[in-house]
Order: C-alpha cells, then sequence, then structure tokens
C-alpha cells in the first residue's frame, strides 16, 4: 500500500518542480520626467521645462528646456508633471526619526524593535515630503544604524 502513495507523491512532486518558471532579474526600468520647473541647487536658479532621465536607480541625465530624445526609446516610461517644481536633494541635519512624540508611561513601553519600526515609518514619511539625506541626533540601541544599514 505504501509504494503506490509514495509514487503519486513523487510524481506529483516532479511535476510541480518542473512546472516551475525560472525566476527571471527584473530589468533596470528607464524613466523620463518633464517637469515645470526644477531647483538647481548649485547655482540656486529655477530652470523651467526640465526633462530628467532615470535609468534604473541611477539619474543619468538632466536637461532644462524641454524635450529629450530619450522619449524616443521603446518600453520607457514618460511621467508628465507641468506644474510640479522638482527639488532635488533636500537635507535635513536635525532629525529623531526612531521616536515616535509619545509622553510618560506611554515612552517607556517603546521596545527597540519597535523604534526600529517607528524609525523606518518616519524614514518614508520623511522621503516623501523631499529630503533624500537626514542626520539622525538620537536612537535607543543602534536602531538609526539598523535603519541605515537595512537596505544594504
Amino acid at each position: 500500500m505504501k509504494t503506490p502513495t509514495f509514487f503519486l507523491f513523487a510524481l506529483l512532486l516532479s511535476c510541480t518542480t518542473f512546472s516551475q518558471q525560472p525566476t527571471q532579474q527584473p530589468q533596470a526600468q528607464h524613466v523620463v520626467i518633464h517637469a515645470g520647473h526644477m531647483l538647481d541647487v548649485k547655482t540656486g536658479k529655477m530652470l523651467d521645462n526640465v526633462t530628467v532621465v532615470i535609468d534604473g536607480e541611477k539619474v543619468t541625465s538632466v536637461s532644462g528646456g524641454g524635450g529629450s530624445q530619450s522619449d524616443n526609446q521603446a518600453g520607457a516610461r514618460v511621467i508628465n508633471l507641468p506644474n510640479a517644481t522638482l527639488l532635488p536633494g533636500l537635507i535635513d541635519a536635525h532629525t529623531h526619526l526612531t521616536f515616535d512624540p509619545n509622553f510618560g508611561y506611554q515612552e517607556l513601553g517603546i521596545s527597540i524593535p519597535k523604534e526600529a519600526l517607528i524609525g523606518a515609518k518616519n524614514a518614508r514619511i520623511t522621503l516623501e515630503a523631499g529630503f533624500t539625506t537626514v542626520r539622525n541626533v538620537g536612537a535607543s540601541g543602534y536602531t538609526d544604524i539598523a535603519l541605515r544599514d537595512a537596505n544594504q
């Protein structure tokens, strides 16, 4: 009785193993952003009709004055933001990313793992507000270091 069950199990296992598709590496996405304005942080001037080209995770070109040849590339994702102003590289030099504004006894109940999760939430909010760099000025149990190293 055990033999037919074993063969059935082996057959099912081999069918599911061979039917799985091999995992493919995601291709680097090509993104072209057209924005109405951008602050040039080096000169302090506002640029109009800016095109930013991003390949994967890197900005490969920034140009003012309108269109770019990159829009015509196949597979490019084009984002049009005609009324938006891009603010690259904002820095907050005094943050408390891992703190939650609790007072009294509530503050005593925050564990180090929970503080790290609060830091991840606050880092996302800070990034979405336009800040790409922060200097954290205090955290328990090195939670700010763990947050920094989490993406490596």
